[in-house]
C-alpha cells in the first residue's frame, strides 16, 4: 500500500511539473479552450 501511494505521488509531482512547464508556454486561453472540451466529453 505504501508503495503504491508512494508511485502515485511520484507520478502526480512529475505531471504537475510538465503542468506548470506547459503553463508557462502556453496561453491561458487555450487551456480554457481544453479544460470546457474535456468538460465536454465528462458531461452526459
Amino acid at each position: 500500500m505504501l508503495m503504491f501511494l508512494n508511485q502515485t505521488y511520484s507520478l502526480l509531482a512529475i505531471l504537475y511539473g510538465l503542468h506548470g512547464r506547459l503553463m508557462e508556454q502556453m496561453k491561458p486561453t487555450l487551456l480554457v479552450s481544453v479544460v470546457s472540451r474535456l468538460l465536454k466529453l465528462f458531461s452526459p
